[in-house]
């Protein structure tokens, strides 16, 4: 590392650096990172996010003793800028967490709906081995297509915030769940289907 106060930046395996904290935020400012890159921080790689956290409070602690100072009135304009990039910075954390969850959730979805149709089979006790493969398909393909429409919903949100690039690392990783699961569900719903 070039000074004591820098710090080098990591986003899929590429290290740069190193920067100023001062620059990190500029960065930031200017969308050229994002607070899911990682930033190496005594020793250990940590996300912008958590790295700036120390930083806003000590600017949060120098801006309430100024507005202590100057009047005491109604909240400032900055302070409500603030509190929006907060809740911001949360959406989109959120939104990161929410498209994974989505993805890993095409192995889980297709047994679920699978299992409306045992319960049609135990009420339907003559139902053809052929039908009940038909059925557990169409849930097989219904719970892996699902979870590819909400990461594209979810990636709408990211690619607003410019993580465009984590957008379609999302989108590539549910498709290629969606068909993974797809496969593997329609072998398993062949064998599970029950008679020949």
């Amino acid at each position: 590392m070039g000074s004591a106060g820098a710090h080098r930046i990591r986003w899929k395996g590429t290290v740069t650096g190193p920067f100023e904290p001062s620059r990190i935020q500029d960065m930031l400012r200017a969308g050229e990172i994002s607070l899911v890159h990682a930033v190496e921080s005594d020793g250990r790689w940590i996300t912008v996010r958590e790295f700036m956290k120390p930083r806003r409070a000590t600017l949060d602690d120098g801006r309430a003793e100024q507005r202590a100072h100057a009047r005491p009135a109604s909240p400032e304009p900055e302070d409500r800028a603030e509190e929006a990039r907060v809740r911001t910075d949360d959406s989109i954390e959120r939104a990161v967490r929410e498209g994974y969850l989505w993805c890993g959730s095409t192995f889980l979805l297709p047994p679920a709906f699978g299992l409306l149709v045992w319960m049609l089979v135990q009420a339907v006790p003559g139902m053809q081995p052929i039908s009940r493969y038909v059925l557990l398909s169409f849930c097989a393909i219904a719970g892996c297509l699902i979870p590819v429409a909400m990461v594209r919903r979810v990636g709408q949100l990211l690619d607003q915030e410019g993580l465009g690039d984590l957008r379609q690392a999302q989108a590539r990783l549910s498709v290629m769940l969606a068909g993974l699961g797809l496969a593997f569900w329609l072998v398993m719903f062949w064998f599970l289907k029950g008679g020949v």
